[in-house]
């Protein structure tokens, strides 16, 4: 009598319909694989994380480097070309300030601005130049950079938070009455939005920066050589300009500018 005679695919088939356990052992195993691997990376990002956030240098917050970023825009997330994980909390189509509800987080950024923030804290974090200050502009200052509303800042002194309420009724200067990184951030905002051609066409004699430093020398070219670069006042510092000579624009660092500038219209 003729058999039949099955195939090997027959055979491989029929093997594993009778026993399919090994193949779900092996996805089991499989599975908790990747869940091993992924629970190590998410422990080790965690565990990055806080020790990033235990070092004071990098305990910035948003708020905090926000005069550093008005003063030098050019580090800000609306000017630099690669915008994925550079400071992700901060706006760059319809303004280039902090999301508000962000501004109190630990700040996003590459170690090399932050060191440039640290530097730049430590020499002139507390610099400010008194310019005048309304209301009317105060209010529209507020409507931009909405995280200097109290609702926003829960560390706003008491008398900015009564100042900012009754703002409809206030006249006059409000310099006195303003903290200091309010002011350095008003004046940034100005200065930006509304200066920022001016003060990219400042062209000081050597004769008017060298009156600027013996007022602030905090500027002086020994100061930011190394830090800011290498040309930085260069021809004022080896004498090589005479008093109506133009100090170059490639020798003045946009912090420089905007001081400069603030200075002068302060005198206005």
């Amino acid at each position: 009598m003729a058999t039949n005679k099955l195939e090997d695919d027959q055979l491989i088939h029929e093997e594993f319909s009778k026993n399919p356990r090994p193949i779900f052992i092996w996805l089991i195993l499989l599975g908790v694989l990747f869940v091993g691997i992924f629970a190590v990376q998410w422990g080790l990002k965690a565990y990055l994380q806080e020790r990033i956030c235990e070092s004071a240098f990098n305990r910035v917050t948003n708020r905090e480097i926000l005069p550093f970023l008005w003063q030098n825009p050019r580090f800000m997330r609306a000017h630099v070309q690669k915008k994925s994980g550079y400071l992700p909390k901060y706006q760059y189509l319809d303004k280039v300030t902090v999301d508000p509800e962000f501004a109190d987080d630990f700040v996003v950024a590459p170690p090399q601005i932050l060191f440039l923030y640290h530097v730049w804290n430590r020499q002139i974090g507390d610099f400010y130049i008194p310019r005048s200050i309304s209301p009317e502009e105060f209010r529209e200052f507020l409507d931009y950079a909405e995280e200097w509303q109290p609702k926003y800042w829960e560390e706003a002194p008491e008398e900015y938070v009564k100042l900012v309420e009754n703002l409809s009724n206030e006249t006059g200067d409000l310099n006195e009455r303003l903290p200091l990184i309010v002011k350095q951030s008003f004046q940034g905002w100005k200065n930006y939005t509304k200066e920022g051609t001016e003060i990219q066409n400042v062209q000081p004699t050597a004769e008017q920066m060298s009156r600027f430093l013996d007022k602030y020398p905090i500027f002086s070219r020994n100061y930011w050589k190394n830090v800011a670069f290498h040309k930085y006042l260069q021809s004022l510092a080896f004498e090589e300009l005479g008093p109506q000579d133009s100090v170059p624009p490639a020798e003045m660092s946009t912090f420089l500018k905007v001081a400069f500038y603030n200075d002068q219209m302060s005198q206005r």
